[in-house]
This record gives structure tokens, sequence and C-alpha cells, in this order.
């Protein structure tokens, strides 16, 4: 509903989010496998070239992303129960800032991969569903660096190394 690039989302085919992006905003938007909806809560922070993870349209953490470069970590919650549709809160910062990095996992175990800065960044960090924390890095440090999986199960893989585009993968 909201036309913009440089999003961030989670889920999977029948319910999904979409969250932030570029212009820069903090617009969040639910789909139900048909259509999508504009959610009331936005991103406390209004940001694009962010990563996201979660596994439907009622729990995602947001991470990451620019305007200006952020560590800032928010959750989104949704209960089909409540009186409100969904809200963002403030979560655990990354331990390096950055954007166009990827994403993987659920709200309460999330990874964080990749990313740029002011340089290319191999970082990878784990998020608990409070705090992260530093892990194994990228072999090949990379940007705008495509993710899926688990936290226990990654796949980081194509992107940009700063002077090309990678084709490798890693697990």
């Amino acid at each position: 509903n909201t036309a913009r690039n440089s999003l961030a989302g989670a889920g999977i085919q029948t319910s999904a989010l979409a969250f932030g992006g570029s212009p820069s905003t903090g617009a969040t938007e639910q789909y139900n496998g048909t259509s999508w909806n504009t959610s009331p809560a936005t991103l406390g922070t209004s940001r694009y070239q962010l990563a996201g993870a979660g596994t439907n349209n009622t729990t995602a953490v947001a991470f990451g992303g620019t305007t200006p470069v952020t560590s800032s970590t928010e959750e989104f919650t949704s209960s089909l129960t409540a009186t409100t549709a969904g809200a963002w809160a403030a979560g655990g910062n990354l331990g390096t800032g950055r954007y166009i990095l990827a994403g993987a996992g659920i709200q309460t175990a999330g990874l964080g991969f990749g990313g740029y800065a002011g340089s290319v960044k191999d970082e990878t960090e784990e998020y608990n569903g409070t705090a992260w924390s530093e892990q194994n890095d990228l072999n090949t440090g990379r940007y705008a660096v495509g993710g899926m999986g688990t936290q226990t199960a990654g796949l980081a893989f194509g992107g940009h190394n700063g002077s090309t585009v990678v084709n490798n993968s890693e697990e």
C-alpha cells in the first residue's frame, strides 16, 4: 500500500510483514496470503536498507539500517485478541551499526550478518530476543547480501564485496 524500496520483511507466503523503506519511513504492512493491510504500528525509527527476521505477520524483529546508520533493533508483536493491531518496541542494539545487511531467524532467535558502514562488514551477530552477541564472522565481508533460514541453519548468499558483485554462499 505504501510505495517504497530498500525495505525489510519477515514471515512466509501466507503470513508476512513489510516494514521501513525509502523514502525513509516507519510504515508497516501485514500480508495474509491475499492482500496487504496497512498496520497502525510504525517503526519508532524511520529507516531504510534495514534487515528483518520472523516467521509470520504477528512477530518480527527489525534491525540496522540507515538514516543515519543505526544499530537499533525493534520488535513487532501483534495479537488477534488484543485491541490494538500491533506495536513496535525497542530491543537490544546491534554491536556494530550497519545497513544493507541480511537477516534470518525469528524474533527470539535472530541472526544478522554482513552490511556496510563506511566499509564492508563481515560481522555476524545473534539475537536472543533481548540482546545481540558477536559470533563467527562471514568468511567474505559483503553488503547487499541475501539471507534466509534459522539462527542455527542460516544461509548468506550473493552481495557486493566493495569492488564487485559476488556469487558465493556461506552456511
